[in-house]
């Protein structure tokens, strides 16, 4: 988590894959595999352990964000809805355009309030989003992104203004250095991952073979089952 003066901003990349510790039992209770938003807000993470269960953790049963992510007491058995995949959600206009993927998502600590969604080519604010649902993010009806010519010539220049402008005016609890967003890259946010073993055979939804039983899970596979909405599986699908 990037910090300062005892604020930080919540980056969803750096909290997928932490481990999470009771403070009660003072026991490592699982890893974080995500998160569940209500009126984009963070509402609690979804847990799940060695056996692969998951759990639920209520936002308010955090005690601190950190490397590792402390509880105050132990996480409850998973009887909240289906959690949304955030991370890969396919970002659409009202027309149903596809105009990005959701690389990363940036929320401010004070209020655990969604502040922005990375794509490949910028940051898109929430006040530009209509609604989160399940593998899809659909912008407002007046939403606009920038065109694929304009993108190149912009990037570099852009980027860091843009972040900072963010950070200000969205949430007056961040600090204003500029925040480091990484973007999707091979292994990325799901790099605990790497070296697991898979427990059987992965398929897409087309059923196309994705990581056979036994395989050892490489960069590769981590970034196909990302972008084919498979990326649950592996996670629960892989042991050490």
């Amino acid at each position: 988590m990037e910090k300062s003066k005892g604020d930080f901003m919540i980056i969803l990349d750096n909290v997928i894959g932490c481990q999470t510790i009771s403070l009660k039992t003072a026991r490592l209770v699982g890893t974080v595999k995500n998160i569940i938003l209500e009126n984009f807000k963070i509402k609690g993470l979804v847990v799940f352990n060695d056996d692969s269960n998951d759990f639920f953790v209520p936002l308010s049963n955090v005690h601190e964000f950190g490397e590792n992510i402390t509880i105050k007491n132990e996480p409850i058995d998973m009887e909240e809805p289906e959690s949304k995949k955030l991370l890969g959600s396919s970002i659409v206009t009202h027309s149903g355009d596809k105009v990005g993927v959701a690389l990363d998502m940036l929320f401010c600590s004070r209020y655990k309030k969604l502040i922005s969604v990375k794509t490949e080519t910028r940051e898109i604010l929430t006040s530009e989003i209509q609604t989160i649902g399940t593998n899809v993010i659909v912008l407002k009806g007046k939403a606009k992104l920038p065109s694929p010519s304009r993108t190149k010539s912009i990037k570099k220049k852009k980027v860091a203004k843009k972040e900072i402008k963010v950070t200000q005016k969205t949430c007056k609890s961040a600090p204003r250095e500029v925040i480091n967003m990484s973007i999707f890259n091979n292994s990325g946010i799901y790099a605990f991952l790497l070296g697991r073993k898979a427990t059987h055979n992965i398929t897409s939804k087309s059923g196309q073979l994705e990581i056979k039983a036994g395989e050892l899970i490489t960069p590769e596979h981590i970034k196909t089952s990302m972008l084919s909405g498979t990326i649950k599986n592996l996670l629960t699908s892989s042991v050490v």
